[in-house]
């Protein structure tokens, strides 16, 4: 494993905000984890890793050791008549083992397609899309443990996954690093239509319905619309939609007759978050060279001079506009490093 001294880590950040690691180093291969073990006792805690830094927010330089996880590769395990366990190494981008899995006709995980980063960091935060999310097609995680630099395997229930969440980004958040994961992918494809954007793109392109390689095609085209194109930096969407009480939304219903929300239960709704900094009024506005994107307020973007200081305060602010306005917390999805 190589490493940098007092590296920049702009070109590791999809902000591209400029920060330096005291100690840079990139992990490429499993035998590298011997490597590991010896440098998690030179900086005695001081490590954290990161993979393609798609969801990061770097307020300044980083101490200690830092590790760009470019662990890729996948592979079939092993296949039944309608189904494979396939295994994939965490540093892998997302989207590139979506292309492979489509290229092995194996389904389950296409309608994550074109989401960015890296398998592991999907993990951490469970994405979804259309309905599915990562973890449901999790057979089983292969961790190392920092502390006691031991490798374990943990189960799907073990990776206590949640929306958008995980036990890695809750309970043991810093604890492990992801270096496996094995999936159960399907051999008939059995997409989820029933989403208004997915219909829209079909009737745009006057289809009516879709095979696997049109379905990830759709996806992808729609993922395109949804984020700003090339010349803008940013790091997806900035905050989750709110889980609010029913009884709450019944009460903004009558202030706001144009409020959208998703049923989750009987009790609880959450609402599209881009809906509410929409009208808070921070739509397009800015903060130094930061600013909420005009189509998707949500994603706070910038051409590339921003600085860190710039997105907190406009982070800061947003939280409390919706807060005053509709007593509603925003969580973030990125991680404040």
């Amino acid at each position: 494993m190589l490493l940098y001294k007092n590296s920049s880590l702009r070109n590791y950040n999809s902000l591209h905000l400029e920060s330096a690691a005291e100690s840079l180093g990139i992990f490429t291969n499993i035998s590298e984890m011997q490597e590991l073990r010896r440098l998690l006792t030179e900086f005695r805690g001081k490590i954290r890793i990161i993979g393609s830094g798609s969801t990061i927010l770097l307020q300044g330089n980083l101490s200690g050791l830092t590790l760009v996880n470019k662990f890729r590769g996948a592979d079939v395990i092993e296949e039944e008549d309608d189904k494979a366990i396939v295994g994939v190494n965490s540093g892998e981008k997302l989207d590139t083992f979506l292309k492979w899995c489509a290229e092995k006709k194996l389904y389950g995980l296409e309608s994550l397609s074109g989401v960015w980063g890296s398998v592991g960091g999907a993990l951490v935060r469970n994405e979804s899309s259309f309905g599915r999310a990562i973890g449901d097609r999790v057979s089983g995680v292969k961790v190392f443990e920092l502390e006691t630099s031991s490798e374990k395997n943990l189960s799907r229930e073990e990776c206590e996954f949640d929306y958008h969440s995980s036990i890695f980004r809750a309970k043991a958040k810093n604890r492990f690093f992801i270096s496996r994961i094995k999936f159960v992918l399907d051999k008939v494809h059995s997409p989820n239509l029933n989403y208004r954007e997915i219909k829209q793109i079909m009737r745009s392109r006057g289809i009516s319905d879709l095979d696997a390689e049109s379905y990830r095609e759709v996806v992808l085209e729609y993922r395109k619309s949804r984020f700003p194109g090339k010349g803008f930096y940013h790091a997806g969407q900035f905050f989750e939609n709110p889980l609010i009480p029913v009884s709450k939304v019944e009460s903004l219903l009558e202030l706001y007759p144009d409020i959208s929300f998703n049923k989750i239960d009987e009790n609880s709704v959450r609402v599209p978050v881009r809906w509410l900094i929409e009208k808070t009024g921070w739509k397009n506005m800015n903060i130094g060279q930061a600013f909420a994107w005009q189509k998707n307020p949500a994603i706070l973007t910038h051409r590339g001079n921003a600085k860190p200081q710039d997105f907190l305060v406009l982070v800061h602010l947003i939280k409390k506009e919706v807060m005053e306005k509709f007593g509603i917390e925003l969580n973030e999805l990125v991680t404040f490093l």
